[in-house]
């Protein structure tokens, strides 16, 4: 591969991880603050006990990830730039089976 068709596709790589990115913050942090949302999440699990260095506590962290988003959406009246509000639910149910399919060992 040749210098400058490596480096179109590096640019190409960052900019899609770049707008990612933005999309992302915008759906999920409640503020200026790009951690907002991982230190709310990181206090509930917290709060709640989730050991996340435990397969259902990763998962357990993950349903509370989804819940701090669409808390955030709804919160503000947002429509969302990276997945849509159903798409949300459909991740929350599919966590929650995930969850219990997890405990039933």
């Amino acid at each position: 591969m040749k210098i400058n068709k490596f480096c179109k596709s590096i640019e190409r790589t960052q900019k899609a991880v770049n707008d990612i990115l933005i999309t992302k913050n915008y759906d999920y942090s409640a503020s200026d603050n790009v951690h907002r949302n991982f230190q709310i999440v990181a206090l509930t699990c917290q709060l709640l006990n989730v050991d996340i260095t435990a397969s259902s506590g990763c998962i357990q962290y993950m349903i509370l990830h989804k819940i701090q988003r669409l808390c955030n959406l709804v919160n503000r009246g947002l429509t969302p730039k990276n997945e849509s509000v159903a798409d949300t639910f459909v991740d929350l149910h599919a966590y929650l089976h995930l969850l219990e399919t997890n405990l039933e060992k």
